[in-house]
């Protein structure tokens, strides 16, 4: 790897171009999103109690399928940057799934470390309810809670863009991941944040024309089977199974509907419907989604200085 700072954020757009990277992103956000709308239209047809039940489930299924999908792109780029050839989606998926624990537990342990950061602040300002030394307390307080504050909000927001790429690389559990996450932060703030906004703006130029032309798409193929198929069909094609709304056919805005009963074609129209919204969604948050793990990645290696690459079971390193 010879490229170093900014020359390597940008050599990260390059990296997520790869059509292998685009593949897994694409395939395995529409199978996780395709699962979770599965539940939710299984829930859907319970009553109220498998709603929520199977809600629960359509969550669990996009929390795990999220953590697996950014894991192995973010191995795949960690290796492309580093040593110029990203391997195989296998060899990075059965990375990813043996360091699962860390990729789904990581970010929410780091959000509950922030909430705990918060509470005991609350508790050690009680002592501002003490009369006229309360207040004294709590203005020579003010300072330093705040820059803590701040300190905290950069690593819940900006440090956890380093998760993916220190686990891929590295292979630390929750803890030690944590515990390099704020080690960076303090070594290179300025860098990472800096690194992460040119990135985030990159992506969102990129995601605008994505997604102007999947919405586009979207919305030709509404009016088209409309006008075609007739108003019938918009029940099956503008609604989300359960949500009970229904897309009129002038303009993609979401009103209600009484519900009447219909047809169990009609409500498979509609499973097949949302399954097709993931798959759009899916391909058209590919792109973004590679780019930003794969700047990530390019993020950690300028401010780290990484061990060799840990190779996952049955992998050779």
């Amino acid at each position: 790897m010879k490229d170093k700072g900014l020359a390597l954020i940008l050599r990260a757009i390059d990296v997520s171009l790869d059509v292998q990277k685009l593949g897994v992103a694409a395939v395995g956000l529409a199978a996780t999103l395709g699962a979770a709308a599965f539940l939710t239209f299984l829930g859907s047809r319970t009553g109220a109690a498998g709603l929520v039940l199977f809600g629960l489930l359509a969550a669990v299924a996009i929390w795990v399928g999220v953590s697996l999908v950014y894991g192995t792109i973010t191995r795949l780029c960690f290796l492309h940057l580093t040593q110029g050839d990203p391997g195989s989606w296998r060899d990075a998926l059965g990375y990813a799934l043996s360091h699962l624990t860390g990729l789904m537990f990581t970010g929410l342990v780091l959000a509950l470390a922030v909430l705990g950061v918060f509470l005991v602040e609350v508790i050690v300002l009680l002592l501002g309810r003490i009369p006229y030394l309360g207040e004294l307390l709590a203005s020579v307080a003010f300072l330093p809670l705040t820059l803590l504050n701040a300190f905290v909000l950069l690593v819940i927001t900006v440090g956890s863009w380093l998760i993916y790429p220190i686990i891929a690389a590295e292979g630390t559990g929750v803890v030690a991941t944590i515990q390099r996450v704020v080690n960076l932060l303090r070594r290179s703030p300025g860098q990472v944040v800096a690194y992460i906004a040119i990135a985030i703006i990159a992506v969102g130029f990129a995601s605008w024309i994505i997604l102007g032309l999947g919405y586009g798409g979207a919305v030709f193929t509404m009016f088209a089977t409309l006008i075609g198929a007739g108003s019938r069909i918009g029940r099956a094609f503008g609604a989300w199974p359960g949500m009970g709304f229904y897309s009129p056919p002038y303009g993609m805005g979401w009103t209600p509907y009484r519900a009447v009963s219909l047809p169990f074609t009609m409500y498979l129209a509609q499973l097949i419907y949302a399954i097709g919204i993931a798959g759009l969604v899916a391909i058209v948050a590919a792109f973004p989604v590679v780019f930003l793990m794969s700047a990530a990645t390019a993020t950690y290696l300028n401010v780290a200085e990484p061990k060799p690459p840990v190779a996952a079971q049955g992998e050779e390193a």
